[in-house]
């Protein structure tokens, strides 16, 4: 999908919510409404990421790990387009780690515990609060080396410079399931800007309903 055309969908799904158009619901303030949806992109993306299952989005996959072999331990780097976790499995693990713990929860502290970190069979990824790294805890101190089985992130998405490119989401564009739950939550947001909740409350009801 193109920005102009993510753009004017957005728009549709604002007029639909305020049934006689978003100009009556504007006025002067209308044609400012495609630079707020332009530059309040990122966080309807990072938000409808939250939300929806990671299942929904395009993902791209982590790079080799950095092992610490006398600990059992690694890390991975977070590339610059992640926005969120969605899976990690190492050789050697019974499962993958479906959802990664911060550093200051909890069950990251029991990491630094060797008695208490986890194993190949119960796992741990612990990721940092500045989203530059994750941890993964652990492997047999005896393996030789460390190697990712699968490992998947959610990018995150690519508002191009031009109305007429495309939004990109690693190799992909904007299409499937999260799409229009993603329109409708942007049109909440340019409500909320404005102060609109009635008509925002409109479009947070379609959004898991679409």
């Amino acid at each position: 999908m193109t920005k102009g055309k993510y753009i004017e969908q957005v728009l549709l799904r604002m007029n639909e919510a305020s049934h006689e158009g978003i100009t009556s619901v504007f006025g002067s303030d209308t044609t400012n409404v495609p630079t707020f949806i332009i530059n309040t992109f990122g966080e309807a993306w990072r938000r409808i990421v939250e939300i929806l299952p990671v299942h929904y989005f395009p993902q791209k996959s982590f790079t080799n790990p950095i092992a610490d072999l006398d600990r059992g331990i690694g890390t991975l780097y977070i590339p610059e387009d992640f926005e969120k976790f969605a899976s990690l499995q190492m050789k050697g693990w019974k499962k993958p780690v479906l959802e990664a713990v911060f550093n200051t929860d909890y069950v990251a502290e029991l990491q630094a515990n060797e008695n208490t970190r986890g194993s190949w069979i119960r796992p741990v990824v612990v990721i940092d609060n500045m989203n530059t790294t994750l941890t993964y805890y652990s492997l047999p101190k005896w393996f030789e080396s460390h190697e990712i089985q699968s490992g998947f992130y959610v990018p995150k998405a690519i508002l191009p410079a031009t109305d007429t490119d495309q939004i990109t989401i690693g190799t992909k564009t904007i299409e499937g399931k999260y799409a229009e739950p993603l329109m409708w939550l942007h049109a909440s947001i340019i409500f909320d800007i404005f102060g609109k909740t009635d008509y925002s409350k409109i479009c947070k009801e379609n959004i898991l309903n679409k």
